[in-house]
């Protein structure tokens, strides 16, 4: 999914907001891509709320690669299966670690610290006596977790508990897609 922002601010009596309309490339997991036009509002103390989603007619989105969906193709299994849904999701982790940026810390007395709160994130999947679980254990991707199950911890170069979080979530997004349960856990330091 790529996305190419076209912003407009809205005045109220004592305050502003803001309208985002966003073209959409998607692509489904029949490989087909369709350009979809939204609009989002972002008013003072809300959160921003989708306001329209339709089927786009204009915007060339077509320069440029599209993210593959996060489903692996029914097609494969056993080790193969496991295999690529690690390769996905360690991949979309990565990228969500690497853009992530996090909220610095100061202390007085001390240095800004860039790269914010120190800690640890990590999956814990609950099962790991068959499937996946299985699969990543055996080929050292994993470890075993105290309350039972595996855990995968955040391969991350950082002591940032943000990044180490974005990594674990965007992991955790990969295998719920496609069907696997886990939890993500984080301990601050």
């Amino acid at each position: 999914m790529r996305w190419y922002p076209d912003l407009s601010e809205t005045h109220y009596e004592d305050r502003f907001g803001v309208s985002f309309n966003v073209t959409l490339a998607i692509r489904g997991l029949n490989g087909l891509t369709a350009n979809v036009e939204t609009n989002w509002i972002m008013e003072p103390g809300r959160l921003p709320r989708l306001v329209t989603a339709v089927p786009a007619t204009s915007g060339d989105l077509s320069a440029g690669p599209i993210d593959p969906p996060p489903v692996v193709a029914s097609s494969l299994s056993g080790d193969d299966r496991w295999a690529a849904i690690f390769e996905r999701a360690s991949s979309a982790a990565t990228a969500a670690a690497r853009a992530f940026i996090p909220t610095p810390m100061k202390f007085v007395g001390f240095d800004i610290e860039m790269e914010g709160a120190c800690g640890h994130a990590w999956l814990r999947i609950p099962d790991a006596r068959r499937g996946f679980v299985r699969w990543v254990v055996k080929n050292g991707h994993a470890g075993k977790h105290y309350k039972g199950g595996a855990q995968i911890f955040a391969d991350v170069a950082s002591q940032s508990l943000d990044r180490k979080k974005a990594y674990a979530m965007a992991f955790a997004a990969v295998l719920l897609h496609n069907g696997i349960k886990c939890e993500v856990e984080t301990r601050l330091d």
